[in-house]
């Protein structure tokens, strides 16, 4: 969970013309990108009941992709966006994989069932190889 101190920090660094928004998840979720995830292509995975205020309203308008209980459980919203218009997502979400792939999205699907028991997914495996000081 982000302190109000981070949140806030994060606001003032974010460059002219974006805006942090606060999204509070339901006391038994543990990360974001369980019930929320913005993807190319103006969609947004996304599992209502984790949502403590429903979607933001800057989310409006997006094409949502609902997931249910046991996707949410299985991490079926944590996918990786590498390109504006490829993803990597985990096999077994052959329902969100289908709708992300309908939608023009290249989906690259990969088997990750060990990590999700740990509660990771694509977007918790990556590590970034170079970052600008900036």
């Amino acid at each position: 969970r982000t302190s109000v101190a981070a949140f806030n920090e994060l606001a003032r660094k974010l460059p002219d013309g974006y805006e942090a928004v606060k999204v509070p998840v339901a006391e038994e979720i543990l990360h974001l990108y369980t019930v929320l995830n913005l993807l190319p292509g103006n969609l947004v995975a996304i599992y209502p009941p984790g949502l403590v205020d429903g979607l933001p309203e800057s989310l409006c308008g997006s094409n949502l992709i609902k997931i249910d209980e046991f996707e949410m459980r299985t991490l079926a919203a944590n996918v990786l966006a590498i390109s504006n218009t490829t993803v990597i997502s985990q096999e077994r979400h052959s329902r969100i994989n289908k709708i992300m792939a309908d939608q023009g999205l290249v989906v690259l699907s990969i088997t990750m069932n060990e990590i999700t028991k740990l509660g990771g997914g694509p977007r918790c495996s990556v590590l970034p190889i170079h970052r600008d000081d900036g």
